[in-house]
């Protein structure tokens, strides 16, 4: 009875113990060497190229034209935040202290009076 055929023996080979392949240095060479086709039509296609890297360096100014802007603006609205909160804090014990001064105004006159008429 004939052995049935699977889709796995289809797509890959069996391995088997004694089927390992070996790289020599001479194959790595000639794999990381160019192909001589390419070679002879002076096209290299390590790399970026000339163009790639015009449209990265086009890419990346318009970001920066972009979000310096928006940098300057945050922190500028930051600082200015921290200034207004010192102000407001002053202004707040300004506020008190100017209740306090009339308090004392208050109770000085009303003083002045009690002892005026004694």
């Amino acid at each position: 009875m004939p052995k049935p055929i699977h889709l796995d023996d289809i797509i890959l080979p069996p391995r088997s113990a004694h089927h390992i392949s070996h790289v020599s240095e001479e194959e790595k060479d000639m794999l990381i060497e160019q192909d001589p086709n390419e070679a002879e039509s002076g096209a290299q296609k390590r790399g970026l190229g000339l163009r790639e890297l015009k449209i990265a360096g086009l890419i990346m100014l318009f970001v920066l034209v972009a979000c310096v802007p928006k940098i300057y603006l945050t922190n500028t609205i930051y600082y200015l935040s921290k200034d207004v909160a010192l102000l407001q804090t002053q202004y707040d014990m300004l506020m008190d202290e100017n209740k306090r001064l009339k308090h004392d105004r208050e109770d000085l006159r009303y003083r002045f009076l009690i002892l005026k008429e004694f």
